[in-house]
């Protein structure tokens, strides 16, 4: 049975979470027991898969939360001026949400 099987068995959707906010919170918990797991052993070919289906859906989402995914697309000429811009754009308009942060 796959590591997010077993978490979702054994953490139902509380009624006060939305569904995006249940998968994000089985995807937390997925990723931090396939890194504890990954550890301790080296991991089957299909965890191996599972571990980094589910990293690159963490990684996708802090990207978004913390506003990162403009500087990250950009080329290394550009980079810096992008990382700039975010953070001064954060300095005026307060990033204080997670949509601010996103159109920032």
């Amino acid at each position: 049975m796959s590591m997010l099987a077993l978490i979702t068995k054994d953490n139902q959707k509380k009624p006060e979470e939305s569904e995006l906010v249940y998968r994000d919170r089985i995807d937390d918990l997925a990723f931090c027991r396939l890194l504890e797991k990954r550890s301790k052993k080296k991991l089957t070919k299909e965890e191996y898969e599972e571990a980094t289906t589910v990293e690159a859906r963490v990684h996708a989402r802090m990207l978004l939360h913390a506003g990162l995914l403009p500087s990250t697309l950009a080329d290394e000429h550009f980079k810096g001026a992008a990382e700039r811009l975010h953070e001064e754009l954060l300095e005026e308009y307060k990033g204080d949400t997670a949509y601010k942060r996103i159109l920032i």
